[in-house]
């Protein structure tokens, strides 16, 4: 809805009474591990240039519940890209997808300058994007069915605009007192020479970021000091005009905008941890059941993702690891055997190897023949 963007009269000026009013991890059974615990399967995948493994107790296509998480972010998104539109909207134009014919009414035929006031009016226009509109009216015309100069401009905005992204001023002027039976209670005569002038503005919500209090202060501050010059309205306004909008539009560094980048960059990073988005992560996603995956109870991996015995720390898990000894190549039927078959040399517990002797053989005697002449 339309609100206050401030006016003033030949008495003081006074601000909007409601300028920028707001508008209004995985579940527990889920488990992974660099090695085997019961129920688990193994799984490899491709990341940086070689092959990693990994234990889960669920495929990977099972954990894609975790992008669900990103509808919790919704929120935290939504409210920081309402604080960087108030922030750095400042500096984008207004979509003009809206009827923006600019609109000058002068019922008590003030203006004298009509075609500078739209020239005024056009360059504002075409650089923001707002389209500015003003009425003129005698304060006796709606003083009977209004209390303030603001509830008429808020009604007049209703009327003649059904968008948020104009920019409308009702300016008004008060008639000889002592032909008004009207009290005048908005409006009081410095001085009886003179006349009572008043202006109030109301602007669409669409044109907060760029009409921000300082902006909508500044105008108004110029304004009223034109028109205590004794400027006519149409020159009032004109000057106004083009004294704020070349100001416009300019990307300025303040520290307001810290706020909103670290709240995006915050929210981004945990999102990315919490989802499992990291390149890491989203490589495991494409992990398969590793060779000899299933079942793997009594095997556990080294650091490379090799196979080895779950109670033998000097198996590389190659072979038939029956002995506790065995490099497991070939069969470890002896206790001392390296594997390879009939191997000379046996190693001892420090891996040493020593030269395995024959045995010698049997010796058999044999009777010996008697001498000649003997029987």
């Amino acid at each position: 809805m339309p609100h206050s963007s401030g006016g003033g009269s030949s008495h003081g000026s006074h601000g909007g009474s409601s300028h920028h009013s707001s508008s209004g991890r995985g579940g527990s059974s889920f488990r992974e591990s660099s090695s085997y615990f019961p129920g688990s399967r193994r799984y490899s995948y491709f990341y940086r240039g070689r092959t990693h493994y990994y234990y889960s107790n669920k495929s990977p296509n099972d954990s894609k519940f975790r992008f669900l998480l990103i509808l919790f972010y919704i929120p935290f998104f939504f409210g920081i890209s309402v604080m960087t539109k108030q922030i750095f909207g400042k500096y984008a134009k207004i979509k003009v997808d809206y009827n923006d014919t600019i609109v000058v009414e002068d019922n008590i035929e003030v203006v004298k300058d009509e075609a500078g006031l739209y020239r005024s009016f056009a360059d504002f226009q075409s650089k923001t994007g707002i389209t500015p509109a003003l009425v003129t009216i005698k304060y006796e015309d709606y003083a009977l069915n209004y209390n303030s100069l603001e509830d008429y401009a808020y009604s007049e905005y209703l009327i003649r605009f059904n968008d948020e992204k104009h920019w409308l001023f009702v300016y008004e002027e008060v008639g000889d007192p002592d032909k008004i039976s009207i009290p005048v209670d908005s409006v009081h005569y410095p001085d009886p020479a003179e006349p009572a002038w008043a202006f109030e503005g109301m602007q669409g919500n669409d044109t907060d970021p760029i009409l921000t209090t300082e902006v909508t202060d500044k105008f108004n501050a110029i304004l009223r000091k034109k028109l205590l010059e004794g400027e006519s309205p149409d020159k009032a306004f004109s000057y106004a005009f083009d004294q704020i909008t070349p100001t416009l539009m300019k990307f300025k560094w303040s520290p307001e905008m810290i706020a909103p980048l670290f709240m995006f960059g915050f929210v981004v990073l945990h999102m990315i941890l919490m989802c499992g988005l990291t390149p890491k992560q989203l490589a495991k996603r494409k992990a398969v059941l590793a060779p000899g995956g299933e079942g793997e109870d009594s095997l556990k991996t080294d650091e490379y993702g090799y196979i080895k015995a779950a109670n033998d720390s000097f198996s590389s898990g190659y072979g038939d690891n029956s002995s506790p000894y065995s490099s497991g190549y070939g069969d470890n039927s002896s206790p001392y055997s390296s594997g390879y078959g009939d191997n000379p040399y046996y190693t001892d517990n420090y891996g040493y190897t020593e030269s395995k002797t024959d045995p010698e053989p049997e010796k058999i005697d044999f009777p010996q023949k008697g001498s000649k002449g003997e029987l």
